[in-house]
């Protein structure tokens, strides 16, 4: 697994933290309503993650290659996959062993959320798959939007926090006799 926990979980963890120090309930009632909302938009903190979510529900729902379970290959797959050259046979992303195995040693060996990413983008064009780079454009998308909006809470909780150091400080220097001329 890639050691790179993600932006996502990174920003959460630290929001959490603050989260607690906060006198402004305003404030802090949007960091809840935004840690909640990271949390309930998927279990993925990252890009690697959400592909292999995506790809296990898949699974779940199709067998994702021509069962005897099914009339036609093609009911075996969803309609998303029309038009994959492996739609209605075996999808080799998820069923063939050598392309699993290939993925899941790749991604233990990726040090980095980009590096998991290449994994992805490497093996959809080894075999022609045109969801995984849905997936990954459907993690940016959905997700580039709850980050920005974390990264500014971020920036005004520190802004309130380094405030409060501040004034913390000048209180400081006051009651020493520092303050006075």
């Amino acid at each position: 697994m890639s050691r790179d926990v993600g932006e996502l979980a990174e920003l959460r963890r630290e929001l959490r933290r603050y989260r607690m120090y906060l006198d402004d309930d305003a404030l802090r009632a949007e960091l809840s309503e935004w840690i909640q909302e990271s949390v309930d938009q998927s279990d993925a903190d990252t890009a690697r993650q959400y592909v292999e979510e995506r790809l296990n529900s898949l699974l779940d729902e199709y067998p994702m290659y021509n069962a005897p379970s099914v009339a036609r290959g093609e009911d075996g797959f969803p309609d998303g996959c029309e038009g994959c050259e492996h739609y209605g046979s075996a999808c080799p992303v998820v069923t063939d062993r050598r392309e699993t195995r290939w993925r899941e040693r790749k991604l233990k060996e990726a040090d980095t959320e980009q590096e998991a990413r290449r994994v992805f983008q490497q093996q959809a064009r080894d075999v022609d798959c045109h969801r995984i780079p849905q997936f990954l454009a459907e993690w940016d998308t959905d997700h580039r939007g709850l980050l920005e909006r974390g990264q500014d809470l971020h920036s005004r909780v520190e802004d309130v926090m380094h405030g409060r150091a501040q004034e913390d400080e000048s209180e400081t220097a006051i009651a020493d006799g520092g303050g006075q001329s």
